[in-house]
């Protein structure tokens, strides 16, 4: 007669492999992780980080059509949302394009500049706090 859990494994439907099985617990109840309680340390707080602002700088040679496409494509704008900011910088100069912490903001706009750099367009997005 196989050994017990050679006959479990022979039961397993095809797709789990042996390695995937996992033998049940056989600990009693009470002694489930979920039961213990974790004492919280004293002056440890958490602060929620500081976040930063993408800024689009209009410019004069970058065209219209590219920079909602980099809009879009960078920052998941729909195609309405990205033409608003677009005409907002055109008119000020400057618009916010989306806030964010300081490495994702950063990591955005230095994607926006590479893929103008890439056409061959001086498009230029920077970062600063927020208040």
């Amino acid at each position: 007669m196989p050994p017990p859990a050679a006959v479990a494994f022979a039961r397993l439907p095809a797709y789990i492999h042996r390695e995937q099985y996992v033998r049940p617990c056989n600990r009693p109840k009470s002694f489930v992780m979920s039961d213990t309680r974790l004492k919280p340390r004293p002056g440890v707080k958490v602060e929620r980080p500081k976040l930063h602002k993408v800024i689009l700088i209009n410019d004069d040679f970058t065209p219209r059509e590219f920079v909602v496409t980099v809009l879009k494509a960078v920052f998941s704008m729909s195609e309405d949302q990205a033409h608003r900011v677009m005409i907002t910088a055109h008119q000020r100069g400057v618009c916010v394009v989306a806030v964010f912490t300081k490495d994702v903001a950063e990591t955005k706009a230095t994607m926006a500049m590479d893929a103008a750099k890439a056409a061959g367009f001086p498009l230029l997005f920077t970062t600063e706090p927020e208040e």
